[in-house]
Order: structure tokens, then C-alpha cells, then sequence
């Protein structure tokens, strides 16, 4: 785990400091980066790709929810990072296509057409609950 004085450990909240003016600025971000770690949730459409990378925020939310017509088996990269490590996974792309989801340069964990997942890294590497 690296730590940060400035941050939570795994989620990576901004810690709010004895001395610091508009302390409700940090206190809105945490309570939203926790709110998205928690309860956040995002679609996203995988119309005709084979890999997609997701983004730091789309990463950071706690369903992730592939939609699309899918014309063969789709890779999706999570960022390694110490924000939300755990993820439910929903395959609502059509075909009959699977989904390859991984971190750079890791095996993937395979989810078929309308299969749900829960996901959880280690910071290195993702697996199958």
C-alpha cells in the first residue's frame, strides 16, 4: 500500500488538515469520492471496439456497466490504482462476444454476454469473486 499523509490509503480521499481555510472544499471531495466508490455506477458503450482503456474516473466507480454491439471478444484495461480496487462488472453488450477485462500486461478474467461480476485488485492483478 503507498501511503500519502495528504490522501486515505485506499481510496485516495484528500485528508482535511488542522489549519487549512475552506475545509469544506476537502470535505465535499471526500464525500463524493467516497459516494462514487460506494455507489457510483457508469455506462459504458463498446460499440464495435476490441479494447478499451478506462479512465481514472470511470475506474473510480463502483458498477461498470458494458453496453454495445460487439463484433468480437473486448478487451477492457482497468488502471492500476489505489482507488476503487473492488467493481461490480455487468456484460449488457450483444453478440456473442466476450468481454476480456485486465490490467496492463496481466491475464484477463472472461465475462460472457449478460454475465455480472464482482472484480477485485490487488493492485497488480484482477480477480473473479
Amino acid at each position: 500500500m503507498l501511503e500519502n499523509s495528504n490522501e486515505t490509503p485506499y481510496l485516495g480521499l484528500p485528508h482535511i488538515h488542522a489549519h487549512q481555510g475552506q475545509k469544506e472544499v476537502t470535505a465535499n471531495q471526500f464525500a463524493d469520492g467516497l459516494d462514487t466508490a460506494i455507489a457510483g455506477s457508469i455506462i459504458i458503450p463498446l460499440d464495435q471496439k476490441i479494447e478499451y482503456t478506462l479512465t481514472t474516473v470511470e475506474a473510480r466507480q463502483a458498477i461498470l456497466i458494458f453496453t454495445g454491439v460487439l463484433t468480437a471478444p473486448t478487451t477492457i484495461i482497468i488502471p492500476t490504482e489505489r482507488a476503487n480496487r473492488k467493481f461490480i462488472v455487468m456484460h449488457h453488450g450483444s453478440d456473442n462476444f466476450p468481454l476480456l477485462i485486465r490490467h496492463l500486461d496481466t491475464p484477463s478474467i472472461t465475462l460472457q454476454p449478460n454475465q455480472r461480476g464482482w472484480i477485485v485488485s490487488d493492485g497488480t492483478q484482477l480477480y473473479l469473486l
